[in-house]
């Protein structure tokens, strides 16, 4: 493990240390051994021997070149990438949240050791980390975090940091501190998540330790900052040390330039050299005489080496080097350096002439002593001739500034050369190729203005500075990331070991100069902002609707005006003071670089926009709508003063800032925050002319001394003085501003510099709202006042409704609503109870949000975006204004309110809208979304029950409907809501291979890819449209199930869907679907798009083999009828079993049979094996699916045809099957549908037509029913029937007759015209009705109750009673009749009637015999009387029957008679009828034909013999 990587603990560092110094006699023996191998290869090589020699000795420097290595250690234009590997925000902002979890913390003091430097930049890197903890991204790169881009002397890390108290309270919160170190991953620390507020801040760190300049480039999608060039240790410290010593411009130039070190090189060191080893407290000090220079032109860090044993030799880097000298340069080229120090008045540096190195020839070396300007730096090393074969683009032109006196180190971004062209003598003539007719004065000038344009360029590498520029090309966004100055610095360094060394240790570890520098962002500003305030509406069908309001943690976008006094009394100090407040200031000596406002609110949102307006007599628009943050800034910056009085300027005119104020803000962004932010040190002095009249100014008028002065203006000679005054024509003017249109919703601060200003003017402008004047006291702490207020505190959201809508039923209990936050990769979260205050004023409509407690702080995150939706209907106010006047005038829904409303007319959903937080109560104005009154589709449709001819009991039911003409724009595509949901296989069978090098898991991912595509799957649509597609999926292996997304909300963009929905198999786990397919159908509980779809993917049969296993009993009992959810059974099985679980089916063809009786539909099973078969089945599915969200004007789409029996009414069929339904088309052509059986618990039914029905054509279903026996037994109870049924709803109403419902709710549900009628907005179905059978039937039964103390008449129990029957018309006549002997408990037959009927009982009663009773009962089915339902016949004898009554009538008789003097056989039965009509034969005869009725058993001659009559 290399020493100092990232992720490595304090503790472990102190621990490997302090085993490496407790080593002594291995180290002696290890360079023992190594010296012997030097004096071997020695003899064998040289260059072996130098480097055996460098492994003894353990030099941390940079190796000096030989001639095998120059060119690979030269770095020159060398790039890394940060990171090395391009992602997205996104990803690095996941990566960032994954090193803060994992705790791969960085420890930047024993990384790198920023040297003291003369201007304090150093100051700014002791800052970077105090009070923070820091970590490491990609920390398990295997170097440590390092971004090297394969070169080991120039590397970057990219470093997050946060809040150290935040941290630790994270630490707090899951316990005990995390543990860290290289265990801290395998902890259970590494499983907690941080979560990114957006706030935290990315360190870009740049080291470069080796001998020439190196660029890294941000590599992060859709995402460009300029490259940042790192300079050398020796380029950085050359720079200043040349600049120290003034040199004229005008110098004259060697005469012999050959003997000035030659035409290109000018003694230069050249890149194949090792880089200096100078540690220095002083970057300006010469160094020493070479004296002290090390043998061999060894490095300074050869003699102070801290070696890889951590010897005490490692506490010498802070010592003062002896000298620069590096690389193998001769004898001579020593003496070169002892020429060199002592011409100091020249010019010349160390760098210049000590810097020789390779093999540099004797003639090199006294080339460099030839002149001032051996200071060169060349990119080769010098040749015998003195010529450049290194590549040098200097050409032998110095880099002294000549004359400039900065000693600071200057880089530039495109180049860290910055050649100045030798002055020529002003008396000499130029050659016409040189410079032309220019003369010196020309010549000196350009020469000036060039280098003050290379001075501007090196700031940006002195100073902190932004990176950041602009750009055309869309789809990218350009960071602003601060940068700290290029500074000196020791790095740790390591490096591996090579050849023989490896036998005696893997690395060497130590220290090396290098050269750092940092940036700094937002991790807020790397993702795409997720800022801004919305209000949006969707039509749910019919008059429901759903609203939306939100608001981003980030903000809203800002359109903010500076508006700015530019007169005369501005420019003692205060106009320099507001610039550097506004702008920032880039630091200075010993002074660090600030922040201005400007930068804040770019920082805050990049979105933001800044207009700047100046006045004084009149305004000026300094700087047009602009989100880039140089151009606002310079335009502050350019303001300049006018002029003085006496000239007509530097006046003050309020009125005129004002009237430039609003001009602009009518080009502001509808969607954007709106602020105005007026500046002034005083009270106006002029105002616009004609007076009143805001707007329509010709020419200003004052006297330009006091606000108390009278407006007056010329008018040709004559002079017209106007009643008021500058100050009341200002206040009229900020009112009329306040009010003007395009000033609407705006914010307006107004801020008073230093004390000479009356308040009555700033606060007209505001409003007189104190909340948003501020004086001028301390104008810092006034605009990071106002930057405060754009903080998203104790935020509120508030809507009141208008009259136009209401929650359902007046109640937020049943408007569905939901509080919820959503990251920036669209995971969305409900907020708990306790996280938010929503609250309805009934009275007035108001709805109001409180999220103050959504976030711990009061502060929304930026990461986040907080929403609320409701559903809302609309009222009959606005039905009924509809009817008569249409919409309201210029009443058309706001700009992103949604595709039903945007630019569409209709009723306002809303008085007011807005949100306000804790410095802002005037906040952000919502734009209106409008509701439209749905006209509701003529469409005919009827439901009939038609009583059976053949058998009474039987009814066809009919349900139909006319298909409607197509949508007014038939080539208008309108896209239907879908939510889709994935059931996938994840089982270790997906890694089985389908050839051609590819896997069944491999295939599915592709084409689930394309599936989900934007540009060719379901997710192809504008983003509005694509809103109403949401996807989700559970992925399950072996018993388990993985939700996503994981948060169990569904994927609305295609890239997370992509992402989330791949199948990622195990190598060991069975296939148990049952879990998902449960999860999956449970998630259509609330959904209410207007297509569902569950695709349901796997490669076998269930592990364990029965229905519940393999989910055929979830899908089975479903209970999804009517709710229009299709299933797509995916098998991609090469050999299903036929008979699987003795079906005589496959497992997937009985999926699909389960989830039509379930209540879903399905074509069939989709199939596929190989590659394309598979794709094949996709795209398939995926053009059903995208036909089915498209209605391109096809009428009636999606229609449904449900009915629910009514607990009166069953299905004729026992056994119900698909075949029982007949469904056919007014025009004899075939019908595409799909039936969905009741299941087990419900009787309903329901016909899904897979079509688009025709204009004109009438479709209809038939099912035959019949009544239950609760319905008989309602009616034998009841005695009637207890509905009425609809008009022309079949037999019964066109009888008019009463009768039962034949069912609870029959529906029809369509989607037309963009608008889906289903739920609660389907058409519903008239009522037919049906009655019960219309028989009813009764028996008669005889009985002789004798007491105990009686005894039994002489014949008894053969005495025979005569019961006679008689029907009672309401007319009168005679209806059927009957007469019949029975003995005691005998029963007649059945007597069956239709219809309700009154009959009359008698009996002719012996002598012996009186009658007891005649009670009615119902039959228990068994014969038995049931004792509860006992009804005593009346004293006529009377009694009804009732269709579906099953009765029995009881006639009693008791004993009686006393035996005298008589035989009781002798007894003649007396007729209590009339005497005068005798019984007859005829009567007889009639009566034995009604006996098959009766279910006698008696023959005519017995009852010829009978007594009595029939009764009347």
């Amino acid at each position: 493990m290399m020493e100092g990587k990232a992720g490595v603990s304090m503790e472990s560092r102190k621990k490997m240390s302090r085993a490496k110094s407790n080593s002594p006699m291995k180290r002696t023996v290890r360079r023992a051994v190594a010296w012997l191998l030097v004096f071997c290869m020695c003899m064998a090589n040289m260059n072996s021997a130098v480097y055996a020699a460098e492994i003894a000795t353990s030099s941390d420097a940079l190796m000096a070149a030989t001639p095998s290595d120059a060119a690979a250690t030269d770095s020159n234009a060398a790039e890394i990438l940060m990171p090395e590997q391009t992602v997205s925000g996104e990803e690095l902002k996941e990566e960032a949240i994954r090193a803060i979890s994992a705790g791969h913390e960085f420890d930047f003091d024993s990384e790198i050791r920023v040297m003291k430097d003369a201007e304090g930049k150093n100051e700014s890197y002791s800052e970077l980390f105090k009070g923070y903890r820091s970590f490491t991204l990609f920390a398990d790169n295997g170097n440590g975090g390092r971004l090297t881009g394969g070169n080991d002397n120039a590397y970057g890390y990219i470093v997050v940091r946060v809040d150290k108290d935040s941290y630790e309270a994270f630490e707090k919160e899951e316990g005990t501190a995390r543990a860290t170190g290289s265990d801290a991953a395998d902890s259970s620390a590494a499983e907690r998540v941080w979560s990114l507020t957006g706030d935290e801040e990315l360190i870009f760190l740049y080291v470069n330790a080796d001998n020439g300049t190196v660029t890294f480039s941000l590599n992060i999608e859709n995402l460009e900052a300029d490259d940042i060039v790192v300079p050398s240790r020796t380029e950085l410290y050359e720079d200043t040390e040349e600049e120290a010593e003034e040199t004229s411009p005008a110098e004259k130039p060697a005469e012999d330039a050959n003997e000035a070190g030659g035409s290109g090189s000018g003694g230069g060191s050249g890149s194949g050299s090792g880089s200096s080893g100078d540690v220095q407290d002083d970057p300006t000090d010469e160094g020493a005489s070479d004296d002290s220079q090390a043998e061999d032109g060894q490095t300074d860090d050869s003699q102070n080496e801290n070696d890889s044993e951590n010897d005490t030799d490692a506490e010498k880097p802070d010592e003062k080097p002896e000298d620069g000298q590096t690389g193998g340069g001769s004898e001579n080229g020593q003496e070169n350096n002892d020429s060199s120090n002592t011409d100091k008045e020249d010019g010349n540096t160390d760098s210049g002439n000590d810097g020789n190195s390779g093999s540099g020839s004797e003639n090199a070396g006294d080339s460099g002593n030839a002149d001032s300007n051996g200071g060169n730096s060349g990119s080769g090393s010098g040749s015998d001739n003195g010529k450049d074969e290194g590549g040098s683009s200097n050409q032998g032109s110095s880099s002294d500034k000549g004359g400039s006196d900065s000693d600071s180190a200057k880089l530039s971004k495109s180049s860290l050369s910055l050649p100045t062209v030798m002055g020529p003598n002003p008396n000499a003539e130029f050659e016409e190729d040189e410079f032309g007719d220019m003369s010196f004065d020309e010549w000196q000038e350009m020469m000036e203005e060039e280098e003050e344009e290379a001075e501007e360029d090196e700031e940006d590498y002195t100073e902190e500075v932004s990176v950041a520029y602009d750009s055309e090309d869309e789809g990218i966004s350009y960071l602003n990331m601060t940068m700290l100055p290029a500074v000196g610095a020791v790095v740790k360094k390591t490096e591996q070991a090579k050849g023989f060394a490896k036998l005696f240790k893997s690395s060497r570890s130590g220290e090396a100069e290098a050269v750092v520098m940092a940036g700094v962002v937002r991790i807020g500003d790397l993702v795409e902002g997720m800022a801004g305030a919305t209000k949006s509406i969707k039509h749910l069908g019919g008059d429901n609707y759903r609203l939306h309001l939100d608001i981003a943690g980030k903000g809203q976008a800002l359109d903010i005006v500076l508006v700015i006094d530019n007169s005369n009394s501005m420019y003692d100090s205060k106009m320099k003071n507001l610039k550097e407040i506004l702008t920032g200031s880039n630091g200075g000596w010993g002074s660090q670089a600030t922040e201005g406002f400007v930068d804040q609110v770019f920082a805050k949102n990049p979105e933001s926009r800044i207009a700047v307006v100046s006045y004084e007599n009149r305004a000026k628009v300094e700087c047009q709508w602009s989100s880039n943050k140089n151009t606002v800034e310079t335009s502050i910056s350019g303001i300049s003063q006018q002029g003085s009085w006496g000239n007509g300027k530097g006046g003050t005119n309020y009125e005129d800032g004002l009237l430039a104020a609003r001009d602009v803000l009518k080009t502001k962004d509808p969607t954007h925050l709106p602020y105005v932010v007026f500046l002034s040190d005083g009270d106006p002095t002029y105002a616009d002319w004609p007076e009143n009249k805001f707007g329509d100014e010709s020419d200003y008028s004052g006297s330009g001394q006091s606000a108390d002065s009278n407006m007056e203006k010329y008018i040709g000679w004559d002079k017209v003085v106007s009643k008021n005054t500058v100050g009341e024509e200002t206040i009229f003017a900020a009112k009329a501003f306040r009010e003007d249109p395009a000033a609407a919703g705006t914010t307006i601060y107004s801020v008073g510099i230093g004390r000479g200003y009356e308040e009555k003017y700033l606060k007209a402008i505001a409003g007189n709202n104190d909340e948003f004047v501020f004086s001028g006291d301390d104008l810092k702490n006034t605009f990071d006042r106002i930057f405060e207020s754009l903080k998203l505190e104790d935020v509120k959201i508030e809507d009141t409704l208008s009259k136009y809508v209401e929650l359902p039923e007046g109640s937020l209990d049943k408007a569905n609503v939901r509080v919820y936050k959503t990251d920036s990769s669209g995971r969305e979260t409900d907020l708990s109870d306790s996280e938010y205050n929503l609250v309805y004023d009934s009275s007035t409509k108001k709805l109001t949000l409180d999220l103050s407690a959504a976030e711990q702080s009061g502060l929304l995150k930026e990461g986040y975006t907080y929403a609320v939706e409701f559903d809302i209907r609309v009222t009959q106010e606005a039905k009924n204004e509809f009817e008569v006047n249409g919409y309201p005038e210029n009443s058309v829904g706001g700009q992103d309110t949604g595709s039903t409303s945007e630019g569409n007319p209709g009723f306002p959903s809303n008085d007011a809208a807005k949100v306000t937080w804790k410095k802002n109560s005037t906040g952000y104005t919502y734009p209106v979304p409008v509701v439209q009154v749905i006209e509701t589709p003529k469409v005919q449709y009827n439901k009939r029950a038609i009583q059976s001819t053949d058998n009474k009991e039987i009814y066809d039911l009919i349900l139909d409907v006319t298909g409607l003409k197509k949508t007014p724009d038939s080539s208008t595509t309108v896209t239907s809501s879908a939510d889709v949901v994935f059931v996938l296989d994840q089982s270790a069978s997906m890694r089985h291979s389908v050839g051609n090098g590819m896997s069944r898991e491999s295939v599915v991912n592709t084409a689930m890819g394309s599936m989900l595509s934007d540009t060719t799957g379901i997710f192809k649509y504008s983003d509005e449209q694509r809103q109403n597609i949401k996807v989700k999926g559970y992925i399950f292996e072996g018993e388990k199930t993985d939700i996503k997304p994981e948060n169990n909300g569904w994927y609305t963009s295609p890239d997370a869907a992509k992402s989330g929905l791949k199948i990622n198999a195990p190598r060991s786990a069975g296939t148990y679907p049952k879990n998902a397919l449960q999860k999956a159908i449970g998630s259509f509980n609330d959904s209410k798009a207007d297509l569902k779809y569950i695709i349901y993917l796997t490669d076998g049969e269930p592990s364990n083999t029965s229905d519940e296993s393999g989910g055929l009993n979830v899908l089975k009992n479903a209970g999804v009828s009517g709710k229009n959810i299709k299933f797509y059974p995916i098998s991609i099985h090469n050999n299903p079993d036929n008979n699987w679980n003795g079906h005589r089916e496959t497992y997937m063809e009985q999926a699909a049979k389960a989830a039509r009786q379930g209540g879903m539909l399905c074509d069939g099973v989709y199939s596929g094996v190989k590659a394309d078969e598979i794709t094949k089945v996709f795209q398939q599915i995926t053009g059903s699916i995208v036909t089915e969200i498209e209605q391109l004007g096809s009428g009636m789409t999606n229609v449904v045809i449900s009915d629910e029996l009514s607990e009166y009414a069953e299905f004729a069929s026992a056994d119900l099957t698909e075949q029982d339904f007949t469904v056919t088309r007014s025009d004899g052509k075939p019908v595409d549908y799909a039936v969905t059986l009741p299941n087990e618990t419900e009787k309903k039914f329901s016909i899904s037509f897979t079509e688009p029905l025709e204009e004109g054509v009438t479709y209809q279903v038939k099912v035959r029913i019949k009544p239950t026996q609760a319905a008989m037994d309602y009616y034998a109870q009841n005695g009637a029937y207890p509905n009425t049924p609809d008009a022309g709803t079949g037999t019964h109403a066109d009888k008019n007759e009463l009768g039962f419902y034949s069912n609870t709710e029959a529906t029809l549900s369509f989607s037309y015209n963009g608008v889906t009628y289903a739920g609660d907005n389907a058409f519903e179905y008239r009522h037919p009705v049906i009655q019960i059978l219309p028989e009813g039937r009764f028996v008669v039964q005889k009985l002789v109750k004798i007491d105990d103390n009686e005894t039994p008449l002489a014949g008894s129990p053969d005495q025979e009673f005569i019961i006679q029957i008689q029907e009672q018309t309401t007319d009168g006549t005679n209806g059927f009749k009957s007469s019949v002997a029975l003995k005691d408990g005998e029963m007649t037959g059945t007597v069956i009637t239709e219809g309700e009927k009154t009959f009359n009982v008698h009996e002719i009663v012996p002598m012996e015999y009186e009658q007891s009773s005649i009670v009615v009962y119902e039959n228990d089915g068994n014969g038995n009387p049931k004792p509860e339902t006992a009804g005593v016949v009346a004293e006529d004898g009377n009694f009804k029957v009732l269709p579906g009554q099953d009765l029995i009538v009881r006639v009693t008789n008791t004993p009686v008679h006393k035996d005298f003097f008589h035989d009781a056989f002798s007894v003649t039965n007396k007729t209590k009828g009339d005497t005068s009509t005798p019984f007859t034969n005829d009567l007889a005869e009639q009566a034995a034909k009604t006996a098959s009725k009766l279910g006698l058993t008696k023959k005519k001659t017995e009852l010829e013999q009978e007594e009595g009559d029939l009764i009347a």
